[in-house]
């Protein structure tokens, strides 16, 4: 707990000396409305990379705004996305036109939880889009609205397709 404040804490203080221009932080129960009421609000485009995703209405919040003329790109661990509900969740995205790109590690996991949204907005922490999280793990969610930390999400979701 301790390090997590901690973690918290230096995060905080390294937005705040980047110039952000705002700074959201939501637990628990109150993550997945958050997310999906950003999805809600894209524009032009989202970026997510995630490890673990099993969340429907999730899912259909993506597809939402792909049909609205977002464009929704994913990076999703292969592993995970390999279990019964990744598999479905996977399986919905690809029929609605997502064609999310699967990640397969040799050692360990693409274990990444963030979204960028109109390249300006940054939604990350300990949030997985699944059942688990949204119901029964302590979870967070930080939300930045700054171009420059967006910008260095973005690189790391491109260097995970190479």
């Amino acid at each position: 707990m301790k390090k997590t404040l901690f973690s918290i804490f230096f995060l905080f203080c390294f937005l705040k000396m980047a110039h952000t221009e705002s700074i959201q932080v939501v637990f628990n129960r109150d993550c997945e409305g958050q997310l999906v009421s950003h999805i809600v609000k894209a524009k032009k485009n989202i970026k997510v990379a995630i490890y673990s995703f099993t969340r429907f209405k999730v899912a259909r919040a993506l597809i939402n705004a792909k049909n609205k003329g977002v464009k929704v790109e994913l990076v999703v661990d292969g592993k995970q996305a390999e279990g019964e509900y990744g598999d479905k969740i996977i399986q919905l995205l690809n029929n609605n036109g997502i064609k999310p790109q699967l990640i397969f590690k040799e050692h360990g996991h693409m274990h990444h939880k963030f979204m960028i949204i109109d390249e300006s907005i940054t939604l990350t922490g300990s949030y997985n889009f699944s059942t688990n999280a949204a119901k029964l793990s302590d979870e967070s969610l930080l939300i930045i609205d700054n171009k420059k930390i967006a910008q260095k999400f973005i690189n790391e979701w491109q260097r995970l397709l190479k």
